[in-house]
C-alpha cells in the first residue's frame, strides 16, 4: 500500500532508493507515478552520524496494482442500493467510498449491497483495489509485492429529491419538485383505504 517495513535500530537513520533515487528518509511512499503492471526496484541504506552509510539492502521490486473499472449502481426499490465492478487481478480487498463512507471488500467479493434511504442530491462512488503486501510473489527472477492500485473513475449518479407539497385543488392534484435534475415521470400511489395492499399507477409527466 505504499509503506514499506524493515527492522529498525536505535540511532540509526534509513533512506529508500526507488529505481536508484533517493526518495524518502522514511517508510512510507507514494507510487502514484508508477503505472499499473509496471516495476520498481526498491532498496534501503541505513545511516547513522560519524559512520559510513551500509551497503544497500537486498534488492526487490513493487508492482502497482490496476485501476478498478465497470464501476455501476443500481436499485430496485430505491433503499437497497447494489455497487458492482470488476475484479483486479493481485488486489487482497477493495475499498468501496460511496456516500462519504468507506467500505471494505475482500478479494472474493466484487459487490456491495447498502441499505438505507438517500437524501436528495448528487453521489459519486470510486472503488481501489488494495494489497496486503504480506507475501512476495515471483516473476523470472524478480521477487515482488503489489501496492495499492488507483482509485477508479468516479461513477455519478443523482437522487431526485422527495416530491413535496401534495394537494388536490380543484379536483386537480399537485405537487412541487425541488430536483435539480431533470424528472422523466413520476410515480402516482393511491388506494382506498379498506384496501390490504395499495395500487400503483405510473404516468409520464404531462400525461
Amino acid at each position: 500500500d505504499g509503506r514499506l517495513s524493515w527492522t529498525e535500530e536505535e540511532g540509526i537513520s534509513y533512506i529508500m532508493y526507488v529505481n536508484d533515487e533517493e526518495v524518502s528518509a522514511g517508510k512510507a511512499y507514494n507510487f502514484a507515478g508508477l503505472e499499473p503492471d509496471d516495476y520498481a526496484k526498491v532498496h534501503v541504506v541505513s545511516t547513522r552520524d560519524g559512520y559510513f552509510s551500509s551497503d544497500k539492502s537486498n534488492e526487490f521490486y513493487v508492482k502497482k496494482l490496476a485501476k478498478v473499472t465497470g464501476v455501476e449502481i443500481s436499485t430496485s426499490n430505491k433503499i437497497t442500493y447494489t455497487i458492482s465492478f470488476t475484479k483486479v487481478t493481485g488486489a487482497s480487498g477493495y475499498i468501496v467510498r460511496y456516500n462519504g463512507v468507506e467500505y471494505p471488500l475482500d478479494s472474493a467479493t466484487n459487490t456491495l449491497t447498502v441499505i438505507g434511504e438517500l437524501a436528495g442530491g448528487d453521489y459519486a462512488i470510486t472503488v481501489q483495489a488494495i494489497s496486503s503486501g504480506d507475501e512476495p510473489l515471483i516473476d523470472g527472477t524478480k521477487k515482488y509485492n503489489y501496492v495499492n492500485g488507483d482509485p477508479s473513475e468516479e461513477k455519478a449518479f443523482t437522487k431526485l429529491s422527495v416530491v413535496t407539497n401534495i394537494a388536490i385543488v380543484n379536483e386537480v392534484l399537485t405537487w412541487t419538485n425541488d430536483s435539480t435534475a431533470v424528472v422523466s415521470n413520476y410515480q402516482l400511489q393511491w388506494a382506498a383505504k379498506t384496501d390490504a395492499e395499495p395500487s400503483w399507477t405510473t404516468r409520464a409527466l404531462g400525461d
